[in-house]
């Protein structure tokens, strides 16, 4: 897990923090494994997504470096507005990039509980829907050493939670 200042340190020219992270030569049926041994939790859910050869359409492209912005999601102040549409076109207004589920594994293993308590997330995720029915996201968990990588059903009428962030390539 990286220090808090590995992506602080930067910010968007719309002020939202920034993160770099490097694509692994690693495919999806490879994740669950290689998280747990780094002490994650992976839940049944994220290990389906993870498996699902959809995932593997969407992965970041091993040994090249993206920067993903952090949207929070109180940028929506109306919570109906905040839904999946309303959280995608925010990141089209911003210019940022369609979101990957694959994004995730890597941010949480760069983002600490105390990262996110910094920065006032309470989760961050990526609305990418693998196969029409998930979203991969990542939470604070101080019950554990590390929090999980999981996912959600995507739901049309769901409303987000203004303490998340939403995790959007910059293009």
């Amino acid at each position: 897990m990286g220090e808090m200042d590995t992506f602080t340190c930067r910010r968007s020219r719309w002020n939202h923090p920034v993160i770099a992270l490097l694509g692994l030569p690693t495919i999806g049926v490879e994740e669950p494994t290689r998280l747990r041994k780094k002490n994650f939790i992976v839940s049944r859910e994220a290990e389906e997504c993870f498996l699902d050869a959809r995932y593997d359409d969407r992965l970041l492209i091993p040994n090249l470096f993206y920067d993903f912005a952090l949207i929070p999601g109180r940028e929506i102040e109306e919570f109906d507005a905040r839904t999946i549409e309303g959280l995608l076109a925010l990141g089209k207004r911003y210019e940022y990039g369609d979101p990957f589920a694959s994004s995730i594994p890597r941010i949480r293993e760069k983002i600490t509980d105390a990262s996110l308590d910094k920065l006032g997330f309470e989760y961050i995720a990526a609305l990418d829907p693998i196969g029409g029915r998930v979203l991969m996201m990542t939470q604070r968990n101080s019950t554990y050493l590390y929090s999980a990588c999981g996912v959600t059903a995507l739901d049309a009428h769901r409303r987000w939670c203004h303490l998340g962030a939403f995790a959007f390539p910059i293009i």
